[in-house]
């Protein structure tokens, strides 16, 4: 079987902005979260969102929350504009 009919079976890497909108659809339907709680929201690994989750904050979008242990991220309004696309 040639190479590329094998890559057709390999899943394609979402781009910044789908992986942005999946954790703001995932904080506005089911409220703030740890960044592992959002990990499985979005079926995603850790490592995955770490860059999504900064440029969102970087922007307005969500807050980080400092936590005894940890931290959680809150969406802002502007996030929930987005989320609901407006």
């Amino acid at each position: 079987m040639p190479d590329s009919q094998n890559t057709s079976a390999q899943p394609a890497a979402q781009s910044m902005e789908e992986q942005e909108t999946k954790l703001l659809q995932a904080l506005l339907r089911k409220g703030p979260a740890l960044p592992v709680e959002l990990a499985v929201r979005t079926f995603s690994y850790l490592e995955e969102i770490a860059t999504p989750l900064e440029a969102l904050e970087q922007q307005g979008y969500i807050e980080r929350q400092k936590l005894r242990k940890g931290e959680m991220f809150v969406l802002t309004r502007k996030g929930q504009e987005r989320a609901q696309g407006k």
